[in-house]
């Protein structure tokens, strides 16, 4: 297996632990087109959640979907919101054009 495949699938795997240990709700998602551009479009995403578990660091896994609920494109956001409180983490993620068009709803 080549190095970096390996670091991607170990990067998953930890990522994934992660998300296992924490304690959020995510209250709402929003997505909106930021730019488009030679067949890709960047879309800003924001996730409301509040943070449950006892650590400041939280990350959360969103999924575009299409209409049939499969996924076409996932985003990690990754930020610290207090524990007890609520707040917004918020990033980028870049999809081909034809991908975007695919995607219905971003939970």
């Amino acid at each position: 297996m080549k190095k970096t495949l390996f670091a991607a699938i170990l990067t998953i795997i930890v990522f994934s632990a992660g998300l296992c240990l924490a304690e959020v709700v995510v209250n709402s998602v929003s997505a909106s087109k930021a730019k488009q551009d030679r067949g890709r479009v960047w879309v800003h995403l924001s996730a409301d959640i509040t943070n449950r578990g006892p650590s400041s660091g939280v990350a959360v896994v969103l999924e575009g979907v299409d209409q049939e609920g499969s996924t076409v494109k996932v985003k990690d956001l990754k930020g610290t919101i207090p524990p007890g409180s609520t707040g917004t983490l918020w990033g980028y993620v870049v999809v081909n054009q034809v991908e975007y068009k695919k995607i219905v709803k971003w939970k």
